[in-house]
């Protein structure tokens, strides 16, 4: 077998050359490399063209000595090109998952491999085309302890299971600090025609009825947020995993689906048989969760009691209150408004399914 050719730059790579010395960005790092004069040089023989040996005799040639006296320098300068996600080879740092999260582009940058792994898994329905330097970058450094790093939540965590659960929370607090759309804390489904949002009432069960829901055939929009373009109209997908604490998981039966972090498990839509949906239609419906003794009961309620539930938990709706409740006006007044006494979640989401779904489209369980 031939030696392998050293080069070219990996895709998204981008150098620029200023007074003979050269400054290259990686994606893979999201940083700028700035190579001195034999790194330089190096660089301009990293063609694809030239073997490492090649490359050597080439440089011995220019510089007046031998290969024998540059072939450990130019190894180990080609090592940090490639570390610093420059150049193909083994050990570079793993690419940028690039994603997007409530209209925000978004870049994950990991180099724990098993933690990458696990966190492109978990996000993969939010996955997006590279959106180079113009997007929110959440960098987790480290394997073990790991540094979790982005603009709007910093932390270390000495776990894998802890990493997790504090990548994702990174990922969904860099996307609802930067995003530009109406949101407020509610789970959005969708079946068929259908598009239920439940609004995020802290312990009242959102992400146990999404869950139950999902196992229903229902789509998961989102189970973080009722994201809007600051008009009525149908909500943005924002299918992010959801967190199921372990009473949830046992309620449902669905205790070994997911990946484990602190205190609960992150599982996507597919995890529960079911879909991520990407165009869900305008809201239809309005679900207020009850914490109460006895079987799930659903009954129409007052959209203002839904305008009460949804306004405190606005994520964005401060940049303008005005115009946040004129939108959020617009959808109830266009939507049915129920309120569900959840009882036992299963039974609760066949209770949903069958009367705001389509006919028929309720599971047996």
């Amino acid at each position: 077998m031939s030696p392998p050719r050293v080069g070219p730059p990996l895709p998204g790579v981008v150098s620029v050359e200023l007074d003979g010395l050269i400054s290259a960005y990686s994606p893979c790092t999201d940083e700028v490399a700035f190579l001195n004069s034999t790194a330089s040089d190096v660089w301009r023989l990293a063609d694809g063209e030239h073997t490492a040996e090649e490359l050597t005799a080439l440089l011995a040639a220019a510089y007046g000595t031998t290969a024998d006296a540059l072939r450990d320098d130019v190894g180990r300068l080609l090592d940090g090109l490639v570390a610093a996600g420059l150049l193909p080879g083994p050990g570079r740092p793993r690419p940028a998952f690039s994603l997007r999260a409530l209209d925000v582009p978004m870049r994950l940058l990991v180099d724990d491999p098993e933690l990458g792994e696990v966190l492109e898994r978990l996000w993969a329905d939010c996955a997006a085309a590279p959106c180079g330097e113009r997007g929110v970058t959440v960098r987790v450094t480290g394997t073990g302890p790991w540094h979790v790093a982005s603009p709007a939540h910093t932390v270390q965590a000495r776990t894998l299971a802890e990493a997790v659960g504090e990548a994702c929370a990174a990922v969904n607090l860099s996307a609802v600090a930067a995003t530009p759309l109406l949101a407020y804390h509610a789970a959005v489904l969708s079946l068929g025609r259908s598009t239920l949002a439940v609004p995020g009432v802290s312990g009242a069960g959102k992400s146990t009825l999404t869950a139950a829901l999902l196992l229903e055939g229902w789509e998961l929009v989102s189970d973080e947020a009722l994201a809007l373009p600051w008009h009525a109209g149908p909500p943005a997908a924002y299918p992010r995993p959801l967190a199921l604490s372990d009473w949830s998981r046992r309620a449902l039966d669905v205790d070994d689906r997911g990946v484990e972090a602190v205190g609960e498990r992150f599982v996507r839509a597919v995890d529960l048989g079911a879909l991520a949906s990407g165009t869900p239609g305008p809201v239809t419906d309005v679900l207020l969760l009850r914490r109460a003794e006895g079987p799930p009961r659903l009954a129409p309620a007052d959209r203002t009691e839904a305008l009460r539930a949804l306004l405190p938990r606005g994520f964005t709706s401060v940049q303008s209150p005005g115009a946040a409740l004129r939108t959020i006006a617009d959808v109830l007044a266009q939507a049915r408004t129920w309120g569900l006494r959840l009882g036992d979640p299963r039974r609760a989401a066949q209770l949903v399914t069958e009367a705001l779904g389509p006919p028929g489209l309720s599971r047996t369980w």
